[in-house]
């Protein structure tokens, strides 16, 4: 039927995930078996079919090999995995297994007979430290040099990060590549997919896949022989080409133009053409890089008349609204369906400190640097922009400060009151003992005379005043503060000094 199904036991459930055609025609598959509500086993297998799809058993005697589940106490299969066939036709297999709670890289090798050797890990599973993630089913990679050292594309599960891991043909980690066997390349701030891995002739690579297993965003790594970052490639040895959103980059391969043609899935199948060198033919430009102050809103215009657009905080059209500091990518497509990005960075100034303002005989005076401009009754004093105002009239004062980054903050508000009138009450009624400490007594008091009392900063100033005019300040804070008199004919001020 061109259709053939055979499980490792009749029970269980498995997957392949490698598949390795033999020069006589026979084919060996590489995968693993699983339980399932029905019983079956877990357990890592190879097996070895003939040409007309029977399975061939001159082949470890039945035509397969599994595991034993009891040898791996406390390690399970996930289904998922890559292998790849040496020269000598053994096969390393690097299956994803699930152990302590944890998605850990697992080696296990199997001769050309099927055979697993045991002198590797325990009872033949080597089990790493690597931590890896399982979020997209085909986010690993593998590929072996002509001397069957053996790379291995990993992504951890909380670095967000690219791993590339050499192993030697006999399973051990090559000490000698990047450190400690093992190349880490940060690529973005969510679960990344690692895929493929191309070898090119001078020991390089290129390492495939996506900043998000989920959105997508591609992205291509070049290091060199040794795993050190080729820095003259992309961006410090990261390329991010534009794909759409949702599309996650699984594999490629670069031809001969220097473009790369890439595969991958989402939504749909996903197929992608790359250039080498992006600068070259990038068509699209986003804008200058913005910079606001908090509390402020930014809009974000990508600009007209493109088919697609997709911001990298979720909103799909022209403009977006922005409020923290960032990088904001936007992916394009135009009318011809062709795909560019660019990165737009906002910067969000925190304001200047709040200015004080201290009052001493109707003269304001700060202490704050900057631009400074005061205002009364909410309006602009023209040429008022020194760090001392001598206020001419009564009013609300306040003061603003402006930083280099173009961020305000404006003072609290100083009232002041009795500005520029007559003092001839000051000559009738006479004040002492001045200064005092918190009791005066004012001569020829009139009962139905007004009175105020501000301290320095402008604010009223509680007290009490007899028929006899002795006057108590309901306050212990020494200094200078402003008596406000007033009849029906004036205004004056008297200074009263407290100790």
């Amino acid at each position: 039927t061109g259709y053939h199904k055979v499980p490792f036991t009749t029970i269980s459930s498995g997957m392949f995930n490698a598949v390795f055609p033999a020069h006589d025609g026979k084919v060996i598959a590489v995968g693993q078996s699983q339980s399932n509500i029905n019983g079956g086993v877990n357990g890592f297998g190879v097996m070895r079919f003939n040409v007309d799809g029977s399975l061939d058993q001159t082949f470890s005697g039945d035509g397969m090999t599994l595991t034993n589940s009891s040898d791996f106490p406390n390690v399970f299969t996930t289904g998922k995995g890559k292998a790849i066939m040496l020269s000598d036709s053994s096969i390393l297999y690097f299956p994803i297994v699930h152990t302590n709670g944890q998605n850990r890289l697992g080696l296990l090798k199997f001769d050309s007979q099927g055979n697993l050797d045991t002198s590797i890990g325990t009872n033949g599973l080597f089990v790493s430290d690597f931590i890896v993630a399982d979020t997209h089913w085909q986010s690993m990679g593998v590929a072996k040099t002509s001397d069957d050292k053996v790379y291995v594309s990993t992504s951890p599960t909380t670095e967000y990060s690219f791993y590339l891991t050499r192993f030697l043909p006999t399973g051990e980690l090559d000490s000698a590549y990047a450190t400690n066997g093992s190349s880490i390349v940060p690529i973005g701030t969510a679960q990344v997919a690692a895929g493929q891995i191309e070898l090119l002739d001078d020991g390089s690579t290129f390492q495939y896949g996506s900043a998000d297993w989920h959105l997508g965003h591609a992205r291509i790594v070049k290091r060199d022989a040794d795993g050190n970052m080729i820095t003259s490639f992309g961006n410090q040895g990261i390329a991010s080409p534009g794909t759409p959103q949702f599309h996650v980059l699984l594999g490629a391969l670069q031809v001969a133009s220097g473009r790369f043609i890439g595969w991958g899935g989402g939504q749909e199948m996903a197929f992608f053409k790359f250039v080498a060198d992006p600068e070259t033919e990038r068509f699209y430009e986003a804008g200058e890089d913005l910079a606001s102050c908090l509390g402020d809103t930014l809009t974000l215009d990508a600009g007209p008349g493109y088919l697609d657009y997709a911001w990298s905080n979720g909103v799909d059209s022209q403009h977006t609204q922005v409020t923290y500091t960032g990088d904001y990518i936007i992916q394009i497509m135009d009318t011809r369906e062709c795909h560019d990005e660019d990165t737009i960075h906002v910067e969000f100034y925190p304001p200047p400190p709040t200015p004080s303002i201290e009052v001493n005989d109707y003269v304001l005076t700060t202490t704050a640097s900057g631009i400074l401009q005061w205002y009364l009754d909410g309006e602009i004093i023209p040429g008022a922009t020194g760090n001392t105002l001598e206020a001419e009239v009564s009013g609300d004062y306040t003061l603003e400060v402006t930083d280099v980054n173009g961020c305000s903050t404006v003072s609290a508000t100083v009232t002041l009151t009795g500005v520029g009138l007559s003092d001839s009450l000051v000559k009738r009624l006479s004040v002492y003992p001045n200064p005092s400490q918190g009791t005066f007594y004012i001569q020829n008091w009139v009962q139905g005379t007004k009175l105020n009392i501000l301290n320095s900063l402008g604010q009223v100033v509680a007290y009490e005043i007899t028929p006899q005019g002795m006057l108590t300040i309901a306050t212990e804070q020494s200094g200078i503060y402003m008596l406000y008199l007033a009849d029906e004919k004036e205004v004056s001020t008297i200074r009263l000094m407290l100790r």
